[in-house]
C-alpha cells in the first residue's frame, strides 16, 4: 500500500481491490477516460454531499487539481485569494468573495464544509477508474 492509496490512517481512498504490479508509481489514466466535473454546491454543503446530488462522487486526489488560486479564479468570482495551512473546507469562496486554497494538499476533504463559504469541488462518476 502506497502512502496516495490512504486517505486518513489506514482509511483507503477507494474501494478497489488492489492487486500487485512491478514499478514505482501507480498506473495513470488520461482525463478522457474519468471525466471529472467541476461543480459548485450551495453555501455550506460539503463536496462529498454535492457530488452525490448529481449523481457522482467526490475524490481527494481530483481536489488537488482545483486547489489553486487559478482555478479558483477561473471557476469562482474571487475577490482575494489566500493559501491557509490544512484548511478542511478549502478550496473554497466566503460571502464576501475571499477565496481559499489548502497549502497542505494531503489535508483536502471532501466532507470539509463551513456555513458562510461555498465549495469548489471536482466530481467524478462512480465506479470509474480514478487514479490521480
Amino acid at each position: 500500500t502506497t502512502s496516495t492509496m490512504l486517505l486518513h490512517g489506514n482509511q483507503y481512498r477507494h474501494n478497489f481491490v488492489h492487486c500487485f504490479w512491478e514499478g514505482r508509481s501507480e498506473p495513470q489514466l488520461p482525463d478522457s477516460q474519468t471525466k471529472p466535473s467541476i461543480v459548485k454546491p450551495k453555501k455550506g454543503v460539503d463536496c462529498s454531499k454535492a457530488c452525490e446530488m448529481e449523481g457522482l462522487q467526490c475524490h481527494e486526489d481530483y481536489l488537488r487539481r482545483i486547489n489553486s488560486c487559478d482555478a479558483m479564479k477561473k471557476h469562482l468570482r474571487c475577490k482575494t485569494c489566500e493559501t491557509k495551512a490544512k484548511s478542511p473546507t478549502a478550496p473554497s469562496i466566503s460571502d464576501h468573495g475571499e477565496c481559499v486554497v489548502n497549502s497542505h494538499t494531503t489535508h483536502l476533504d471532501c466532507e470539509g464544509r463551513a456555513d458562510g463559504s461555498s465549495r469548489l469541488c471536482i466530481c467524478i462518476k462512480p465506479g470509474d477508474v480514478y487514479l490521480h
